[in-house]
Order: C-alpha cells, then structure tokens, then sequence
C-alpha cells in the first residue's frame, strides 16, 4: 500500500485482523452528489466492491494458453528447432 500514511495502514491491517474485508476506493472513482441518499452511495460502494472482487477472482481462474501449450503440452518453440520465416517476394514487372 504505497503511498498511504502508517495510520491508514494500521487501519488496514487490523480490519483485516478482525475479519473485516477492506475495500480502497481510489479519488475519483466514487461520483457523490449533494442530493443522494445514503443508500444510493451505499449501493454505489457496493458495485465497485463486487468489481473489484470479481475481477480478481477472474485474474485468479484465467489461464496463460502460451505457458500451457510450451509446459503441459510440450508444444511451442524448442532450441535448435525454429521455423524460418519467409520472406514476401516484390511482384516481378511482365
């Protein structure tokens, strides 16, 4: 947590000690305005926090198919082995 003063990160730490889940709204990313309601801002909090948490548990599931096809599957570049590339001729005049 960088940038963030030692008391905002001891908040931190003992929230998630307590079994507290924490969510870090970055400025900006909450739009208030004077005539909403808490539970428009609540709900507002809610949707960035289910994002957040689906978004990571998508980057947690999703799979490198490069790095599974050279690792499991043994397909891929391997040294001594590589295929020439070829070269695109200019069209001749007739």
């Amino acid at each position: 947590m960088t940038g963030q003063s030692p008391v905002d990160y001891d908040a931190f730490r003992e929230a998630k000690a307590n079994g507290f889940g924490v969510t870090v709204i970055k400025k900006g990313e909450l739009q208030l305005n004077v005539d909403q309601t808490l539970e428009e801002v609540e709900e507002q909090i809610c949707e960035i926090g289910s994002k957040m948490y689906h978004d990571k548990i998508m980057r947690e599931r999703s799979v490198d198919i490069s790095s599974l096809m050279k690792g499991m599957l043994g397909v891929g570049d391997k040294p001594g082995r590589r295929r020439s590339k070829k070269k695109l001729k200019k069209p001749s005049k007739k």
